[in-house]
């Protein structure tokens, strides 16, 4: 009984966007009510897989007695994508004009969804036509696809951070990562660990510039029609090295030359390691700090 509810719920649930969807026109009669949505089965999306692209279209048709000018039409969510809409259109009484577009489930939390398709027209306002549906999570991926770095000086110390992806499609689903290409801040290596998981290994491409790193990949899949890509969000913050420069005023006797010609000077840098709380000094050699007159 317990595995009852939540189908129930969900079906529920599909029912009231179909009947939302259907109606959202209404009845000629009804106050701020001028539209009818025709064709509109593709609105209600049932499940759908967390990442996967589904096309839908619908028609709307005017009620009222009089023309309609549709200004534009625009959505609520970057989940959502118009491909294809008229734009400062006229309908007549009984007009109808044909919109497709697609919603993009990975830029969806997993669960129930409702997102609305707003279409403007010029002095009655917005009519609001509802996309509605579940997504179905078929990835786990461990740590997460946030991945927080936290603060590093990420100037010449490697490291490698691992990230797990199991599958939950069925073994007859021929689901395959493919390994991203290496970008400017990290190199990538991807292994195969079974039938249903894979590891993705990232190393950083030293020096990191420094400041707020915020980065993403992407991880293309195969195998899966309309599904994917993967993508990580990878943070954190990059300080360098912290340094402390002595003799900010190099002195030079213009009396001492070396045998070049050119004068010489020393400069002291301490540097901090804020992990290990420690300090400690590098002296640079004199004939590498040398200044031209």
């Amino acid at each position: 009984m317990m595995k009852i509810f939540p189908m129930m719920y969900f079906f529920l649930f599909c029912a009231v966007c179909g009947l939302y969807a259907q109606t959202v026109g209404g009845n000629a009669s009804e106050p701020g009510v001028f539209l009818q949505v025709l064709a509109a089965e593709s609105l209600q999306m049932g499940q759908i897989l967390d990442r996967e692209q589904r096309d839908f279209s619908f028609r709307v048709q005017n009620i009222q007695a009089i023309p309609l000018q549709l200004q534009q039409v625009r959505v609520s969510c970057p989940c959502l994508q118009i491909l294809e809409a008229p734009r400062n259109l006229q309908l007549p009484p009984g007009g109808e004009c044909f919109i497709r577009g697609r919603l993009d489930a990975g830029k969806l939390p997993v669960g129930q969804f409702s997102r609305f398709i707003l279409m403007e027209f010029a002095g009655h306002g917005v009519q609001r036509v509802l996309v509605c549906g579940e997504s179905v999570q078929m990835l786990e991926i461990e740590p997460g696809a946030n991945l927080d770095l936290g603060t590093f000086a990420g100037v010449e110390v490697c490291w490698t951070r691992k990230v797990r992806i199991r599958s939950r499609f069925p073994v007859e689903k021929p689901f395959e990562l493919t390994v991203p290409t290496a970008d400017r801040y990290f190199e990538y290596e991807l292994r195969r660990q079974d039938a249903s998981e894979y590891e993705l290994a990232l190393s950083p491409k030293l020096p990191l510039p420094q400041g707020i790193l915020r980065h993403s990949v992407q991880i293309p899949v195969r195998g899966v029609d309309h599904y994917g890509p993967i993508e990580l969000r990878i943070s954190g913050k990059v300080t360098g090295w912290p340094l402390t420069v002595k003799n900010r005023i190099l002195v030079v006797d213009l009396k001492q030359t070396q045998a070049d010609g050119r004068y010489s000077g020393e400069v002291k840098i301490t540097v901090q390691d804020n992990r290990a709380g420690r300090r400690w000094r590098t002296v640079h050699d004199p004939q590498k700090e040398k200044s031209s007159n």
